[in-house]
């Protein structure tokens, strides 16, 4: 009886009343809404990602709960750009921000078609690192424990979208997301130079910001311009930047697997005024940097004894070679950094992937720049020029990275100027580095000598030739003019102490670890639900066509 009971319930003219004799149509089509299935349901870092088959994926219903929770939450209509359309036959849809645990997804679509998936498993970020080093309010826009904050205002960026999307804040509203970001040269309504992030920065209830980008975006309108100081820009630059000023608690993140900056960048700075909320507090992660002129990222403070910029988080991205026709300078034609940071303090780069990239990871522009507190943790260079990273005046901790060499490499880590850097159990790959090149440089610059302090690293490969100064016992102590020199085993300055930010002590792991899991998301480095896949009873009964047997074998 349950499918009759199915088939009353839909309404179908299945039957007719003749002399009291139910007379069944026999040659009628149960007509239910179309199939569905999941093709693929995982977590990944705080997010909870499923692909389900579908030609209307936009008008989907989208439910997820706490798998321990007795009630689902509908994803709400502000966020239905999470909702996409993957190709014709195929919906997406990533949910960023959830605490770790296991959690249920249901998708109901369009015509009504309904799938579930138990059980699946979301991991969180690993925050260790000097980001988040003795700080609770969270970089950026979301919280430690991977929700957004409360009145976080979140923008999200398409191609089709990225020179229509509005942001308001108090009595300003700015159009296009380079005039939003380009703070340091947004024309708007008339109102020259509206930074409305310093803005934020500056009222009483502070304002997180998040940009979510969907998919391959190419650079806006309202960038810096070519060689010139026009919309904020520098001579000698060249040009297609947003340069966010006195921003505080932005993250920018792509959503999905391909999210892309194609052709521009960005530039987090912070002037000398005072106050203490100034170019503090930023994430930029999941995306894909690509075709950049100038930088794909770069972090630069007013000055560091008081000026420093602070709390960057610069994690699970994947950077490519820069790209520039017409470059101001011969050395920028490959770009200019991928990913630089300059005077300024609490700094992690981790879990990225760089490849073919030119000058790679600057932290330091000058011998007189300062910059303290820097960890490059579980990143992966693959056949990079140079750069990973060239350090002046700062104190660096690299742990559990793979340099991966090739013909473009000339060298991995450079220590100039004061700088002291602390590598351990690294996996330095040398094959590739080109002959007589070094792949650890130590370097007297500004009259002061570069120092580098290693301890269990892995050297293979032709380009093994160190400058670094192995020890045996980690709490060895290596002179250097760095004023924070034995940073490493300070517990005051450094969560090395502790040994709380899990370490890998295995050379194979490290290079696997960083292969599997250093980049955007990708598939293989999600987790695959592994709880039941539940269809709805009307996908149960999808195209279920009444013949004569029905009526004599007793399926009624």
């Amino acid at each position: 009886m349950k499918l009759l009971k199915r088939l009353i319930g839909t309404g179908l003219a299945l039957c007719m009343s003749f002399s009291g004799v139910m007379v069944f149509d026999v040659a009628t089509t149960y007509a239910s809404t179309s199939e569905t299935s999941f093709t693929s349901c995982y977590g990944w870092y705080e997010t909870l990602c499923a692909e389900w088959s579908d030609d209307d994926a936009i008008n989907a219903t989208v439910e997820y709960k706490k798998s321990t929770d007795t009630s689902y939450t509908t994803l709400p209509a502000e966020d239905k750009p999470l909702i996409r359309q993957k190709d014709s036959s195929t919906g997406r849809v990533d949910i960023p921000g959830l605490v770790a645990g296991n959690y249920d997804i249901k998708i109901t679509t369009s015509g009504g078609g309904t799938v579930a998936r138990k059980n699946i498993t979301v991991n969180a970020y690993d925050r260790s690192g000097y980001a988040h080093f003795n700080y609770n309010e969270g970089v950026g826009a979301y919280n430690n424990d991977g929700t957004l904050k409360s009145n976080a205002i979140v923008i999200y960026v398409t191609d089709s979208t990225k020179d229509t999307v509005s942001f308001t804040y108090g009595n300003y509203s700015i159009t296009g997301i380079g005039k939003i970001l380009n703070t340091a040269g947004a024309l708007d309504n008339g109102v020259s130079d509206v930074n409305l992030f310093k803005t934020m920065a500056s009222a009483s209830t502070k304002v997180p910001v998040v940009v979510r980008f969907i998919g391959k975006v190419n650079a806006p309108t309202g960038l810096t311009a070519y060689n010139s100081t026009s919309y904020g820009g520098s001579s000698g630059d060249n040009g297609n930047m947003a340069i966010i000023k006195n921003g505080y608690n932005i993250t920018l993140e792509g959503i999905g697997t391909d999210a892309e900056i194609y052709g521009w960048g960005f530039s987090f700075t912070r002037d000398t005024e005072n106050n203490d909320y100034y170019g503090r507090g930023f994430e930029v992660r999941n995306l894909k940097f690509n075709y950049y002129p100038e930088d794909a990222l770069g972090f630069e403070g007013g000055n560091y004894d008081t000026k420093p910029i602070r709390r960057i988080w610069v994690h699970n991205n994947s950077f490519y070679k820069g790209h520039s026709d017409s470059y101001t300078d011969k050395d920028k034609a490959d770009g200019d950094g991928s990913c630089d940071f300059k005077r300024g303090e609490y700094y992690t780069l981790s879990d990225n992937y760089f490849e073919d990239c030119h000058k790679t990871n600057l932290v330091g522009a000058g011998s007189d720049n300062i910059q303290y507190n820097v960890t490059f943790s579980r990143n992966w260079w693959n056949n990079c020029k140079s750069r990973a990273p060239l350090a002046r005046q700062a104190n660096i901790h690299i742990f559990n990275n793979y340099f991966q060499g090739g013909d473009y490499t000339d060298y991995y880590i450079s220590s100039r100027a004061k700088a002291y850097i602390f590598t351990e159990y690294n996996y330095f790959d040398g094959s590739g580095v080109k002959s007589g090149k070094t792949v650890v440089d130590c370097t007297t610059e500004g009259g002061y000598a570069g120092i580098v302090k290693s301890y269990n690293d892995y050297f293979t490969g032709n380009g093994t030739y160190s400058a670094a100064t192995i020890v045996a016992d980690k709490s060895s102590v290596v002179e250097s003019d760095n004023t924070n020199k034995g940073f490493e085993y300070t517990s005051s300055l450094s969560y090395i102490p502790g040994n709380n930010y899990g370490l890998i002590t295995d050379t194979d792991t490290v290079k696997t670890n960083c292969i599997s899991n250093s980049g955007v998301m990708n598939k293989t480095s999600g987790i695959e639900g592994t709880g039941e896949n539940e269809q709805s009873e009307e996908n149960e009964l999808n195209s279920y066509t009444l013949t004569a047997d029905d009526f004599t074998t007793g399926n009624i």
